[in-house]
């Protein structure tokens, strides 16, 4: 472990001491876990971020067809206010992507 100082104004010095009590624990203990969850949520984001724009584009609709509605790209089967999506829709969709 490393000591570092840090320098904090003092509303937010207040309210690190208050929630350090409040979790039983120092201030340094309290704002190494902060930093250790943003650490780690960060790290997860650009983990996520980097597996979504590794994947190969998707098409809407097979070459020549038309691309399906709104209403059927958003349709949730169990909300009444989307509109179910169409037989033609879904077949256009399962010969772009068979298997999903």
């Amino acid at each position: 472990m490393r000591n570092v100082t840090i320098t904090l104004d003092d509303e937010t010095a207040r309210w690190a001491r208050i929630e350090a009590a409040k979790r039983d624990t120092s201030v340094s203990r309290l704002v190494g876990s902060l930093l250790r969850q943003h650490m780690q949520g960060r790290d997860a984001y650009d983990q996520a971020r980097l597996s979504y724009s590794g994947r190969s584009a998707r098409l809407l609709s097979a070459p020549g067809a038309a691309y399906p509605s709104r209403d059927d790209v958003h349709a949730r089967g169990n909300d009444p206010d989307h509109a179910e999506v169409s037989d033609e829709s879904m077949r256009s969709l399962r010969e772009v992507h068979p298997n999903g």
